[in-house]
This record gives C-alpha cells, sequence and structure tokens, in this order.
C-alpha cells in the first residue's frame, strides 16, 4: 500500500487548513469510493491511496472538499505543530456515470473544492468528461492528468457552466477522440474569473471534428484569463455570440476569444 510519509502519530488528529483529513485505507476500492468521498463530509481533505480501476460511478464533491492524490500538504496538529506530508499517487479509470443526466463523468465539483495530483481516465462510447464545474463557486483543478477517449461520440475533459472563481493550472489534458468530435474544455452560460493557465493540452483521435476550445452560444465569461498554456491543436469554436473580457493564451497567441 502507499503510505503517507510524515503524518502525526496515531491518536492525532491533523487538519490541512482547517479540514479534516481522510485518508482512504484498502476497504476504499472502485466499487464504493464515490460513496467514501459523500461520506467524508463537508469540508475534508480526502487522501485517495492507490489505484481505483473500474470506476463506473459519478462522484459528486461536498461543499468544501479537496480531493488529492500526489500532493504536498502542511497540516496541523492539535497540539499546533506543523509537519509537511507527502500524499500517495493515485489514479482512477472507468467508464464513470451520468447521474441521470449530461455527459458521464467522474466528478461534480461543489463550492470551494479542489481535485490536485490525480490521474484520471474515463473510457465511454457516450460523451464522457472528467468533471464538471456548473454553478459553483471558488473551484481547482491542479496538477492533475486528465484523459478523456470516447469510441463513438464525444470526448472532452472539463464543461464549466454558471462558475466562478475557478482556477485550472498545471494540469495535463488528453483527449481520444474516435466517435464523432472531441475538445479540451468547452465553456457555457454566464461565468466570471476563469484562469486557465499553464495547461498542457493533446487532442487527437480518427473524429473528424477537433477542436480546443468551445464557447457555447451566448456564454458571457467577465475576466477571462490564461497564459502558458500548449497544444498540439490550437483553435477556438464560437458557436455563436458571446460576452468576454479577457482571453486564453495557448501556443503563445491569444487563442480564444482571438
Amino acid at each position: 500500500m502507499p503510505v503517507v510519509t510524515g503524518l502525526p502519530t496515531a491518536g492525532q488528529k491533523p487538519s490541512a487548513d482547517g479540514k479534516r483529513i481522510v485518508l482512504f485505507d484498502d476497504n476504499v476500492n472502485s466499487n464504493n469510493v464515490s460513496t467514501a468521498i459523500a461520506n467524508a463530509g463537508e469540508n475534508t481533505t480526502v487522501i485517495l491511496n492507490g489505484d481505483y480501476t473500474g470506476v463506473n460511478t459519478l462522484t459528486t464533491l461536498q461543499q468544501g472538499q479537496q480531493i488529492l492524490g500526489s500532493a504536498n500538504l502542511k497540516v496541523k496538529t492539535p497540539s499546533g505543530r506543523s509537519v509537511n506530508i507527502t500524499t500517495p499517487s493515485a489514479s482512477l479509470s472507468g467508464t464513470g456515470s451520468n447521474g441521470g443526466g449530461g455527459s458521464v463523468r467522474f466528478f461534480d465539483m461543489a463550492d470551494n473544492s479542489s481535485l490536485i495530483g490525480v490521474k484520471a481516465k474515463i473510457t465511454n462510447s457516450s460523451t464522457a468528461i472528467i468533471a464538471k464545474i456548473e454553478g459553483k463557486d471558488n473551484v481547482k483543478i491542479l496538477n492533475n492528468t486528465l484523459t478523456s477517449e470516447v469510441s463513438s461520440f464525444t470526448a472532452a475533459t472539463l464543461e464549466i457552466r454558471n462558475s466562478r472563481n475557478v482556477t485550472i493550472r498545471n494540469n495535463t489534458m488528453n483527449v481520444i477522440a474516435n466517435g464523432l468530435s472531441g475538445l479540451g474544455i468547452a465553456f457555457a452560460d454566464n461565468n466570471a474569473n476563469i484562469d486557465f493557465s499553464n495547461n498542457s493540452l493533446n487532442i487527437g483521435g480518427t473524429a473528424a471534428t477537433l477542436r480546443t476550445y468551445i464557447l457555447a452560444a451566448g456564454v458571457t465569461i467577465n475576466n477571462l484569463s490564461g497564459t502558458g498554456n500548449t497544444s498540439n491543436l490550437a483553435t477556438c469554436y464560437i458557436s455563436g455570440g458571446y460576452t468576454i473580457t479577457g482571453s486564453i493564451e495557448t501556443n503563445g497567441i491569444n487563442l480564444c476569444p482571438p
């Protein structure tokens, strides 16, 4: 089993930025990982532990949850002592679920939630993404490797709509589209303060339609920013009128919107 180095001794209840730490053990597996995350409760730091294969469920994060794979974390013991811990690497793979609506996916993000240092690969014939951020405030997607592979419909990594204060940084995002189409990230509806920076995108497959970013018709983004992104494919598809201040830089140019 992977170990967490530097964790305080048994009997102590450490916290990270005021959040209770929950470390998954061997009793958590691909069949119950979504339930385990939900049961961890609000305002917790959940440390995934190992490789979860065959994940065919949708995880709805709780308010204030931080989901960690490989990361460095400063924690404080009840005595007030601060220690640095290195969390284990973690990966998820499987078909995901749509929870009854929309694209199949692994995660629905929550207010004040984070996904950090996780390797996630979703494989499906239906339209699939890794995570949806809808109607949320203060969401962070950091230092992950996200892969979406679809055989019949659309492959993508993230969908953002009606959200604000969203930070997406330092991720590797892979799209393998062997169906209708593939895209990196989609924006829709009314948003504000979106930062998409220092991400590496790789978009490919046999699909006839491949795009980096999609701006849905009527989308509004007040303060869109992004620098340091790279992609083997640099396109911005605009499906209708939009109201956006700012732009996402990719491969050294202000790409989306141009």
